[in-house]
């Protein structure tokens, strides 16, 4: 069993290929808590097959490889039970079906849950996660200035940060929500009550891509739409975390905790690697959408 050998995979020490995770490693559980690795391998199976989500992520894995997905029936039962939840889907007594070949999945009709919260140990940041924030999303000219924090900044990294550093990306989860939290301080209109959605906007495809990638391991599925008449990316995502003031709990929350799966299909073989960790279950989060 085992996935695309160039399928990013999120660690303690940031992003590595699959095939480049060795014994030793700590990546994250399902559950979000950091498993140590014990055995990796790289092989060439007979056949791969190629997974795509409605949200434009794919997957490429081995036939044998069994991936966490809820059929049509268990969502339902998730649907008529969210109409009376103001608590996350992790609180749901609801066993994830986990096919051995993935040829058994009804497309369209299944779904692959978001792991759960990332929670590495928290880092020494030089500069509070909360200041940080903030300070990333002022103009660049403001960023410019001899404040204490830019200074502190050009100690640490050398320069001043354009975007927005691994180690605070890869932080403790409650220094992760503190980053948020002082991201949606320069956005004070970020919130949208009616929808119950948040919505984050910026001229930079990296720095959007980065805030996407935090609001990901806080276990909020996102979105990004591109405005072409003003060139601007416009994040949305729904979260049950207490990030602004007077923010009211989402409405169609089990679509910020699923991914659709759209198609299966037979793809060219692959290098394939297979990790096995210290995790009971052997779950491991992959992928930029942290599946």
């Amino acid at each position: 069993m085992g996935i695309d050998s160039r399928l990013p995979i999120p660690t303690t020490k940031g992003w590595v290929p699959a095939s480049m995770i060795r014994a030793g490693d700590e990546v994250f559980s399902y559950t979000g808590k950091p498993t140590k690795v014990v055995l990796t391998q790289q092989y060439n199976p007979p056949e791969c097959y190629k997974i795509w989500l409605k949200d434009g992520l794919t997957l490429v894995v081995d036939n044998r490889t069994g991936i966490p997905a809820y059929t049509k029936r268990t969502m339902e039962t998730l649907r008529a039970w969210d109409k009376h939840r103001t608590h996350p889907r992790r609180n749901a007594k609801v066993t994830p079906h986990s096919p051995h070949r993935i040829m058994v999945f009804e497309a369209g009709r299944c779904r692959v849950p978001v792991a759960q919260p990332l929670r590495p140990q928290a880092l020494p940041l030089i500069v509070d996660p909360y200041a940080f924030g903030a300070w990333i999303m002022t103009t660049e000219s403001v960023r410019e200035r001899q404040t204490d924090i830019t200074r502190e900044l050009v100690e640490r990294f050398g320069k001043i940060p354009k975007d927005i550093p691994e180690e605070y990306l890869m932080a403790g989860f409650e220094q992760r929500v503190q980053l948020l939290r002082g991201i949606l301080s320069k956005r004070p209109r970020a919130f949208d009550p009616k929808r119950t959605q948040f919505g984050i906007g910026s001229n930079s495809v990296e720095l959007i891509r980065q805030i996407q990638n935090l609001v990901e391991s806080l276990s909020s599925r996102t979105s990004i739409r591109f405005n072409q008449r003003h060139g601007t990316y416009k994040l949305m995502f729904r979260s049950f975390l207490n990030l602004v003031p007077g923010q009211t709990p989402p409405k169609n929350s089990l679509e910020m905790e699923f991914r659709q799966i759209t198609k299966v299909a037979l793809t060219e073989p692959r290098e394939c690697t297979y990790i096995k960790t210290e995790d009971p279950n052997n779950t491991i989060v992959v992928s930029e959408g942290f599946l």
